[in-house]
């Protein structure tokens, strides 16, 4: 009796089945470029489920052109996901709307409108350089509405881990070299 039971308790349970809601989260989160296993963690969910709900994205869906809500949610959604994955502060969404409306849908530091079109179709992480992205001004601290900003994705890869007036020099250099040529 006590061997029946033992072989009971140690069968693995099946995984349980994620509600609608949470599927469409994985998605959207997948969309976004938000790391499979960041998913996981934040959802409950396990490697295997994201991985098949990540299958069945189209090729439509990748593709349609975003409202700009959907991508502010978007750049949202990836700062809170790299904020839980540290450890750190993140802002709200409508801290989010705020920036956004306080720069009337452009960069903060270009002052390039933020879109949603494919430069390059085959780049896995920078096919749309000018979706919005929030840059961490000091990259130790969080997402704390003093210290971000709306930027283009573009100009949030340049600055990298560099302060501002690195990549502003680097900006004059490219344009001085390239009137000059």
């Amino acid at each position: 009796m006590t061997q029946r039971i033992a072989n009971i308790a140690s069968k693995p349970t099946a995984t349980p089945p994620l509600s609608a809601l949470l599927r469409q989260s994985i998605r959207e989160q997948l969309a976004d470029g938000v790391p499979k296993g960041t998913i996981a963690v934040e959802t409950g969910a396990t490697l295997k489920q994201v991985d098949a709900i990540q299958a069945h994205i189209t090729i439509a869906e990748r593709k349609k052109k975003l409202t700009d809500k959907e991508m502010l949610r978007r750049a949202y959604r990836y700062a809170l996901a790299r904020a839980r994955a540290k450890g750190m502060e993140c802002l709200t969404h409508l801290d989010c709307e705020g920036l956004w409306e306080k720069r009337k849908g452009h960069c903060a530091i270009s002052g390039v409108p933020f879109s949603n079109i494919v430069v390059n179709s085959k780049a896995k992480v920078l096919s749309r350089p000018w979706r919005p992205s929030l840059d961490r001004i000091n990259p130790r601290k969080g997402y704390e509405l003093r210290n971000v900003r709306l930027v283009a994705q573009i100009v949030n890869f340049g600055l990298g881990e560099w302060p501002l007036e690195v990549f502003l020099e680097m900006c004059r250099r490219v344009t001085t070299r390239q009137t000059s040529v």
